[in-house]
This record gives C-alpha cells, sequence and structure tokens, in this order.
C-alpha cells in the first residue's frame, strides 16, 4: 500500500459505506431473467428500432403482471428483465404471460425487419434485495426510490449466463431450479420449459396456446431463412443465425420439416 500523506488521510471519511453485516439474505426464491436477442446489433442499426423493442419489451411485462397478478418482484434492466417470486407456479404464469403477448407481436408483426426475438432463463437460490439492504447505509434511507431497483445474489449470475443454451422465443430452467425447490414445492424438472403448454388457469393467458406454437414455429423457421438472406445488412453472424435456428428447431415440437 502506497504511503497517504498526512493532508489528505482526513478524507478516509468521505469512503462510500456498505455494512453487509446488515443485509438481510431473503428465502430461497426463482429468479427468472428475460432479455431481447441481438439488442447490441440492433442498437448499431437503429436507436428508434431498439427504443420500440426494448419499450415493448417492458410494456409487455407490466401488462403481464396485471394479468397474472404476480406476486414478486419486477427489475427492468435497460433490454431485459429480472423476476423473483417464492412461488414457482406465480413466476411460471408471469414468464408464459410475457412470451405469448411477444409471440403474437411476432406473428402479427408484417415487416420481417421489425421482428425481434426474446429468451428466459430460470435459476433458484437466496438473493439480495432492496428491502434487504435498508440499514446497509443510512444513505439508502434517503433514496429510497434509486434502492428499489437493487438486487444481487448467484442466482442472478446463474440466470444471466445460463440463458445463451435458450432457444429464441424459449425458456431454459437452469441447474438450480432443476434440482431444488423451497420447502414442500417441486422441482422443474427439465432443461426446455415448454412455456405454452404449461396450464396457468387464466383464461385469458392459456387461450390459443397450442395455435400460437405452431404458428410460432413456422414464422420462426422462416425468419431465421430471410436473416441468412440478409445477415450483413443486419448484423447478424452467420454462425449465430444456424445455432439460434438449430435450437429452436428443438425446442419447438411444431417446428416444420425439412
Amino acid at each position: 500500500m502506497a504511503k497517504i500523506p498526512e493532508s489528505i488521510k482526513k478524507l478516509k471519511t468521505e469512503r462510500p459505506y456498505f455494512n453487509y453485516q446488515k443485509a438481510r439474505l431473503t428465502d430461497r426464491k426463482y429468479v427468472a431473467w428475460i432479455d431481447l436477442m441481438g439488442s447490441a446489433s440492433i442498437l448499431s442499426r437503429s436507436d428508434v428500432m431498439a427504443s420500440i423493442f426494448i419499450g415493448k419489451l417492458h410494456s409487455c411485462a407490466l401488462i403481464s403482471a396485471e394479468k397474472t397478478k404476480f406476486s414478486g418482484n419486477i427489475y427492468p434492466f435497460v433490454d431485459g428483465i429480472y423476476a423473483t417470486s417464492l412461488d414457482r407456479a406465480n413466476i411460471q404464469c408471469f414468464i408464459k404471460c410475457v412470451f405469448r403477448l411477444m409471440a403474437l407481436n411476432f406473428i402479427f408483426e408484417e415487416q420481417t425487419e421489425h421482428r425481434f426475438l426474446l429468451r428466459a432463463s430460470i435459476s433458484f437460490g437466496q438473493i439480495i434485495e432492496a428491502e434487504n439492504i435498508s440499514g446497509c447505509a443510512n444513505i439508502f434511507d434517503k433514496y429510497r426510490e434509486y434502492t428499489r431497483g437493487v438486487l444481487f445474489g448467484t442466482p442472478l449470475a446463474r440466470a444471466y449466463s445460463s440463458e445463451v443454451n435458450a432457444a429464441p422465443f424459449g425458456v431454459w430452467i437452469e441447474d438450480t431450479a432443476r434440482h431444488f425447490a423451497p420447502p414442500s414445492g417441486k422441482t422443474i424438472r427439465r432443461t426446455f420449459w415448454e412455456w405454452w403448454s404449461y396450464p396457468s388457469n387464466i383464461q385469458e393467458v392459456d387461450n390459443h396456446c397450442d395455435q400460437i406454437e405452431h404458428i410460432l414455429s413456422e414464422e420462426l423457421s422462416k425468419y431465421f431463412d430471410w436473416c441468412a438472406r440478409n445477415h450483413h445488412r443486419i448484423l447478424y453472424e452467420r454462425e449465430a443465425i444456424d445455432r439460434h435456428k438449430d435450437l429452436a428447431s428443438q425446442y419447438f415440437p411444431s417446428w416444420p420439416s425439412k
């Protein structure tokens, strides 16, 4: 450590303060990360288009929370959202609604270039949220609106990093959510979670999902063919297109046969 001049030693008290010992860990929760695919490329092409895509995602998240009476927490992060919940069924209903609405947006978009993809991953474990750090620094009490967006913990990293395994318009179940669950709860025993077939028991959310899956599969196949023909113009690498198309073909049961 460098020798600190006496003249600035008094500045030591100006350091930011955070007392982790006062943080309260939550019970283990489900953590979902949902985000747009290729947002960096979209931003490079058009900030207007990127803004529309991001705006639709966050609008969809709020609508879905209302429709499913989501009791967990939602954290917007630019081109994605984290959602946390103690209740597995509650977060699965929320995610199903998000993907159903975004699938409808994809299906009914007339201009191929205005279509966009999303994917998600679900993990499970202990996290620290806004209400758990209120005593860690005095400044947090003054700026509660700011701290409402604070969220950290290993399950976030697991959900974020494992999302690469999800197919376009697909949900990947990370290892922790496949093997652990709340007391007396059930694990999600699969890697690919088929959101369209999950019974939310909310008619508005479950309506026509089998047909949506079938049409979405066909439209995604056409979309990737279009992307391959325009990959340089839309800044979408051919290798990535092939990988994403292969994942989608494995994920959707109605994927068109070659």
